[in-house]
């Protein structure tokens, strides 16, 4: 046990520091920054035995190395819940392909995501966090959620970006805090006996 919540400091560390050195060193932007983190780090050949704990503690620690709210603007809120639905719902049905998983659903997706948003000059570095955040949705419980708790969950994201983000300007995890938030709440309302959608084969 000791060496296995080792492990999992060590690797949240390497993910915070890989990601915090690419955006400040490289001048990455923050997406690509966590993403490709998460993507590398997926590709270590950790023990078996571990599962994917190791993984996804790389993944979150560089979501730690993230600070973005400054880049949120008077985007208009429409844009917000279509933006994290279309990032949850991609990353939702990706992670069940045989050759991904959840981080590397979310972290491939984000990166084309922001390189799409880039060609079309549609402000890549709010966009695709936005973006970022929703795969968070979609990679949150793949096997135990149907369509409408991702949907709603989503909606709920949406609305904690808007207004719970920028109230934790600098600190980094804002975006996952934002989507365990949404998907606890989502949950809870359905232990509590609300509709639950069935969960795609």
């Amino acid at each position: 046990m000791i060496k296995f919540l080792l492990l999992k400091f060590i690797t949240f560390f390497l993910g915070f520091v890989a990601c915090f050195a690419m955006h400040t060193t490289f001048a990455l932007p923050l997406v690509i920054s966590a993403a490709l983190t998460g993507l590398i780090g997926s590709f270590i050949p950790f023990p078996a035995r571990y599962k994917n704990h190791p993984y996804a503690a790389i993944y979150a620690g560089s979501f730690a190395g993230m600070c973005s709210t400054h880049l949120i603007t008077s985007i208009m809120s429409i844009e917000y819940p279509l933006l994290v639905m279309l990032g949850a719902f991609l990353t939702f049905y990706l992670a069940k392909h045989s050759r991904f998983d959840g981080v590397r659903a979310s972290s491939s997706l984000s990166i084309i995501a922001y390189l799409i948003f880039s060609a079309l000059n549609l402000n890549p570095d709010l966009y695709a966090i936005v973006f970022f955040g929703g795969t968070f949705i979609g990679m949150s419980a793949p096997h135990r959620f149907g369509i409408y708790t991702v949907a709603s969950s989503s909606i709920l994201f949406s609305i904690l970006f808007e207004h719970l983000v920028p109230k934790l300007d600098g600190y980094g995890g804002a975006l996952g805090i934002s989507a365990f938030l949404s998907v606890c709440i989502c949950h809870t309302c359905i232990l509590l006996g609300a509709p639950r959608s069935k969960k795609p084969q």
